[in-house]
């Protein structure tokens, strides 16, 4: 979840000045490489699409999977952070193996429950009908415990992957498929889009 207009000027959460991003726009926004003026841009065609012409219950299925989707992102990106927090901490020689031991405790009960709660969100996905969309959003959380299996080896030892470790950027691919199943199922063109939106990382 960002602030459009940063939260030290405002002072104050609006829904005009909320967006949920995925972790990877969230990261290229921080860092300035997606302008303001983008995000409000991207954010009025999300309400447009909610004013569109189809009937009652075609919109709401569409606002539900806008949501479910938001939602679904938002649980990634605490995922993301956490995996990156205890990656980190492993790279620390400062760190005391009592201290590794620890975070490391800790933080297997917490990928534990960021994959039961994204398994709960692509349950909604799959009540869509959208076979892509739900695939693509089972993909994203594969990736994810592929990557906090490489960072705590042993949580998901069906997933992990000899000779290889994953990183953060094995991730965006998947995220990146969802996002298209989730603008394809709701008949948004990428084109309706700024370009500065759907860049990837540079």
């Amino acid at each position: 979840m960002a602030h459009i207009v940063p939260w030290a000027k405002v002072r104050e959460h609006t829904f005009e000045n909320m967006i949920v991003l995925c972790p990877n726009c969230h990261t290229r926004f921080d860092r300035g490489e997606i302008d303001r003026l983008s995000m409000l841009e991207y954010k009025a065609q999300l309400k447009r699409i909610s004013r569109t012409g189809a009937d009652e219950k075609t919109r709401s299925e569409r606002v539900r999977i806008l949501e479910t989707h938001g939602a679904f992102q938002t649980v990634i990106e605490i995922w993301w952070r956490e995996i990156y927090s205890v990656s980190l901490a492993y790279l620390d020689l400062e760190e005391t193996q009592s201290t590794i031991e620890e975070t490391r405790s800790t933080y297997v009960e917490e990928f534990r429950h960021r994959a039961e709660e994204a398994r709960a969100l692509l349950e909604d996905f799959t009540r869509s009908g959208s076979t892509d969309m739900a695939r693509a959003a089972e993909e994203v959380i594969d990736a994810m415990q592929q990557w906090a299996d490489a960072a705590i080896e042993g949580i998901w030892p069906s997933s992990h992957i000899d000779a290889y470790t994953y990183y953060e950027d094995d991730v965006d691919r998947p995220l990146s498929s969802l996002q298209s199943c989730v603008y394809e199922y709701l008949g948004i063109g990428r084109e309706d889009f700024s370009p500065s939106i759907q860049q990837g990382r540079d």
